[in-house]
């Protein structure tokens, strides 16, 4: 606690109690007496102002402690005799002389007057401290703080004081609650700069450094500044640390100073700056040439020598340790140097055996770091000797002795290293992982996370390798920073390239980024972070990354190559094909021998052939065929040009590109995709027999290939074409031999028996369709076969056989529109053999079925015929009219109303047979010629059933009808004549017969009019004479209805 003694007595020696204000004390005094009435204190009181005068004007202590002297010789129980006696001991106490100042203060402490009581104590305490009786010291000051009421300044140093004591006895929490207690009842006082620098101990004592920092910074004493300087050096702000401890030799000359030159030579060595680290233990050696850590300074100054590469004055520093006594660590230590510069030296067997001298003296359980530093050493050594194994026995004997020795991660790491040299992943690993996982996390540990990383890589476990690098990422990078941000760094890019291995893009974009940090990554992470972002279709993420690989200056010409293709294959993807292609053809200018020249060919085809520009396409991959036959990639494009060809459909092209590619490269493991395209543009160019060929030699030669299958399918349907194209009965005849089970067998048997058909081979055409129902009952063409089947027996006039094939047809397919067909020809047949009940069933399965409607037209007519032939002439009545009223707009529906309006005369139904005639008479397609047969029929009708009048309305309709010499016209108004001179409707009759003979028809019937005509003139005439006659004899129309 030297520090702190001299912190407590550099404060008290400047504190306000100084000789200057010694007059003050004085003139206080003389005040406070200024009203004493006796003589007494008359005379004391001029005395003392007599004091405070010759004090003010002579303040030298000698000239002080005498006045004072003498003032308490004169006035011994003086109302300022405890003044005086006060002044005396501030004299002492001030010029440092407590032994004469400490009775002094006792003796104001003993009188019964307390007025300086308070005081006496706070001086007691600061001498008894100043002394080392740091007992007595606590003593006094408790009894200040204890008896003082307050908030007095006199209780704030006391507070002071004992936290001083406490600092002393190392009791920090003591101390801690004494000035937490001082800083609170007395505010101000936390700014002054010795309560500052208690607070910063304290807070440096507490590990608290930063806080530490804070509390010393400005305060200029040697103690503030060394305890500054250390908790800069324990955040390892070393840079900082050796500025406060560069000032402490200019503050004093003592052992701050030669801790603070040593010291600051130990910062420039964390902060692993030899240079300044050497020159600085040089300087602390020069100025302190017999400081005991001498020996320490030569250590590290040759340590620094050795890593700045100055070997020779390394080893002097090392020979001067040998000459010096030290500790068995330190001579241990050195040998341990030495060896380090024998290996420098290549000398690999000198530094094991200096290490195994060194080892002699060092014990694991004193010195275990250095122990494990040689243990460590010696391994590495071994492995450059090319002594593995006893390389690895040394590293193994390290962890069985020290197995929690920070080290044994390096130990593990050389067993790791070891292994991996033999590709040993497994031993690796598992030595890799102990070093990460067992020991406490420092730069090494990103070395051994990086070589565990690096090994999965190697053996291609890439699963794995982010599986375990999530899992240990998980944990190190929450809470562990970066140690070594470069191996931290070379962990990310390997789980980039694990991720990007397994094809997960965008996790390894992820890494990439992580990677491309550090700066000697960056360019490396950067080109792949490129291609990831391709991979992950983010092209103009991709285009950026890679436009910043080509704007790199001293970037290596292979990955710029690689960032240009990488850019041009982007403006592929995005559909700029222009550009695409642009950028392959000056990929080959800039990049002539990249080994991505024929991909870019390659590729450069592929944008032609995108943006449609075919004869492009054909020429670039024409090129690279030409100047790269032995590329792989020549296969593709030629492959490329045969599809272009199979694609437009110019099939000859095709051929003879797949044909090329069989020549070049038979062997080659495209060749099976080549043979298929060929026989598939043999087959889509309809050359069947060459297709045949074609398909036989692909599943000849490449049986393994998936599409055996497809390639037995293909020519099964190549001999299927050929025999169906052909017409040829022999080759479909042998088709349904080799391939019965062939969906297509029934077309095929189906197409030979028609064949047979068509050429009214009526024997053959039977047997091969009845093959047909009998191979594949369940094909489409089956109805058609029965059909065909019937219609053949037909023409062999094997009626019965045709009316069973027909009936089967309608029973085994009632609802194929076959079926129709056949039951008209079943009808025909029946009716032709006069067999209308059986005709008509075969024609109502037509009529009640959904049919198209010419054949339902006619299957109904055919129905009322057949009716009417069986003497049906209800069914037959109701199915013609049913006709009439369904087909309105049909020809034959004035044919359905006659046999309608027949029937209904045959079976003496007048009534229903009139509203037959009214129908057809309504119908726009009745002509003329027609409507005067009916108008004939209706009168006949009504003549018949006695109805004269209706019977001449029916007739008299034919008047109008043209052309006017139709005989059904001019019969039926012969008739209607009749009917009028039945009625004696002689000048109707005339009217009628006028018609007939202007109607230009048979002349005969002409002349007969004319005759009748006159004939009824004459008549009339002669009547006419009667009735005049006759008035005389008898009435008029007696005579007249007689003649």
């Amino acid at each position: 606690m030297q520090s702190l003694i001299s912190s407590g007595k550099a404060f008290y020696e400047h504190r306000f109690w100084g000789v200057i204000l010694m007059a003050g004390f004085l003139f206080w005094g003389g005040t406070a007496a200024w009203s004493k009435e006796d003589k007494t204190s008359d005379e004391e009181s001029r005395a003392w102002k007599m004091l405070q005068t010759e004090a003010l004007n002579n303040r030298a202590p000698d000239n002080n402690l005498e006045l004072l002297n003498k003032f308490i010789r004169s006035y011994p129980q003086g109302e300022h005799a405890a003044d005086a006696r006060f002044g005396i001991a501030e004299v002492f106490f001030h010029e440092g002389q407590y032994k004469q100042a400490l009775p002094q203060y006792q003796l104001l402490v003993d009188q019964k007057d307390p007025v300086y009581h308070d005081d006496a104590f706070l001086r007691i305490g600061e001498i008894r401290y100043n002394t080392g009786d740091i007992v007595e010291a606590r003593k006094a000051w408790e009894k200040l703080v204890d008896r003082t009421f307050g908030r007095s300044v006199l209780i704030a140093e006391g507070l002071y004081g004992l936290t001083l004591c406490e600092l002393h006895d190392k009791n920090y929490l003591a101390a801690t609650q004494n000035v937490d207690r001082l800083i609170r009842k007395f505010p101000s006082y936390q700014n002054l700069a010795k309560v500052r620098e208690i607070v910063g101990i304290l807070r440096f004592q507490e590990k608290n450094f930063k806080e530490a920092v804070e509390a010393l910074e400005g305060i200029n004493t040697p103690s503030a500044a060394f305890y500054r300087g250390l908790s800069y050096f324990h955040q390892k702000q070393y840079l900082e640390a050796a500025e406060a401890f560069g000032k402490l030799p200019v503050m004093t000359t003592g052992t701050y100073a030669e801790l603070g030159a040593y010291f600051k030579a130990e910062c420039f060595r964390m902060a692993q700056n030899d240079t300044l680290a050497a020159s600085a233990y040089e300087v602390f050696m020069r100025q302190y040439p017999q400081s005991r850590l001498k020996v320490y300074s030569l250590v590290h100054r040759a340590r620094s020598l050795y890593r700045l590469g100055n070997l020779t004055e390394a080893s002097n520093c090392l020979d001067n340790v040998k000459q010096m006594q030290s500790s068995k660590e330190i001579q241990g230590y050195a040998l341990y140097l030495e060896a380090e510069i024998s290996a420098k030296r290549n000398d690999y067997a000198r530094a094991v055996a200096l290490l195994d001298r060194a080892i002699r003296g060092v014990s694991s359980s004193d010195q275990p770091d250095l122990y494990a530093s040689i243990f460590v050493a010696k391994g590495y050594y071994m492995l450059k000797m090319g002594n593995s194994k006893e390389a690895a026995d040394v590293m193994r004997d390290l962890v069985h002795e020290l197995p929690y020795h920070p080290l044994g991660m390096a130990a593990f790491m050389l067993l790791g290293n070891e292994a991996y040299a033999r590709n040993d992943w497994k031993a690796a690993v598992s030595s890799y992982e102990t070093a990460l996982f067992k020991y406490k996390y420092t730069p090494l540990s990103d070395v051994a996370m990086a070589m565990m990383l690096a090994t999965y890589f190697q053996s291609e476990k890439f699963q794995e390798l982010v599986t375990n690098a999530n899992r240990v990422m998980k944990v190190v990078i929450s809470q562990f920073p970066a140690q070594d941000f470069m191996w931290r760094s070379y962990s990310y890019l390997l789980m980039a390239e694990a991720y990007y291995r397994l094809k997960l893009y965008a996790d390894a974009s992820r890494y990439y980024e992580q990677a491309m940090k550090h700066p000697n990554l960056s360019s490396q992470a950067r080109l792949y972070l490129a291609w990831s972002k391709y991979h992950e279709e983010k092209f103009p993420e991709a285009i950026h990354w890679a436009q910043q690989v080509l704007n790199q200056v001293g970037f290596h010409e292979d990955y710029k190559g690689s960032a240009h293709f990488l850019m041009a294959g982007s403006y592929f993807n995005q559909k700029n094909f222009d550009a695409a292609a642009e950028g392959f053809q000056s990929f080959r200018k800039r990049y002539p021998k990249d080994s991505h020249v024929p991909e870019s060919w390659l590729q450069e085809g592929w944008a032609h052939q995108q943006a449609h520009f075919f004869a492009d396409a054909l020429k670039t991959w024409g090129k690279l065929v030409a100047l790269f036959p032995q590329n792989p990639l020549a296969q593709e494009a030629q492959l490329q040009i045969g599809r272009l060809y199979f694609q437009a459909r110019q099939y000859k092209a095709a051929v003879k590109a797949f044909s090329n590619f069989m020549s070049l490269w038979p062997q080659a493991p495209l060749a099976s995709e080549a043979q298929w395209n060929l026989a598939q543009s043999y087959y889509n160019a309809k050359q069947y027999p060459s297709a045949i060929q074609a398909y036989e030699s692909f599943l000849e030669k490449f049986p393994q290939d998936s599409r055996l299958p497809d390639g037995k399918n293909q020519l099964m349907l190549s001999y299927y074409h050929q025999a169906m194209r052909s017409k040829d009965t022999k080759l479909l005849t042998k088709f349904v031999e080799v391939y019965p089970k062939s969906d297509l067998a029934p077309d095929a048997q189906y197409e030979l028996a028609q064949l047979y058909f068509q050429g009214k081979r009526w024997p053959e055409a039977v047997r091969e369709f009845r093959k047909l129902l009998l191979e594949y009952p369940g094909t489409t063409q089956a109805p058609l076969a029965l059909l065909a089947i019937a219609h053949s027996q037909e023409h062999l006039k094997k009626l019965e056989a045709a009316i069973t094939e027909y009936e089967s047809l309608l029973q085994l397919f009632p609802t194929n529109p076959v079926a129709l067909d056949g039951a008209m020809r079943l009808g025909a047949i029946y009716f032709g053999m006069n067999k209308f009940k059986e005709a008509a069933k075969a024609f109502q399965f037509v009529v009640d079925r959904e049919a198209p409607q010419e054949i339902k037209i006619n299957a109904m007519y055919n129905l009322g015929i057949s009716y009417k032939r069986a003497r049906s002439f209800k069914e037959a009545a109701e199915t013609f009219d049913l006709f009439a009223k369904t087909f309105e707009d049909d020809p034959k529906q004035i044919d359905a109303l006659l046999e309608e309006a027949n029937i209904y005369r045959t079976l003496e139904d007048p009534a229903n047979a009139l509203v037959a005639y009214q129908k057809i008479l309504k119908s726009k397609k009745a002509e003329p010629p027609m409507k005067m047969e009916i108008h004939n029929q209706m009168g006949e009708i009504y003549k018949k059933m006695g109805d004269a009048k209706k019977a001449a309305e029916a007739y008299s309709q034919l008047i109008p009808l043209t052309p006017p010499q139709q005989d059904a016209r001019l019969l039926g108004l012969a008739q209607l004549a009749a009917l009028y001179e039945e009625q004696q409707a002689w000048e109707k009759a005339m009217g009628v017969y006028n018609h007939i003979r202007r109607s230009q028809g048979r002349q005969d019937w002409v002349r007969s009019a004319l005759k009748r005509m006159k004939e009824i003139q004459d008549f009339l005439r002669v009547q006419k004479k009667k009735t005049v006659d006759g008035q005389k004899t008898a009435p008029p129309d007696t005579e007249a209805r007689g003649g």
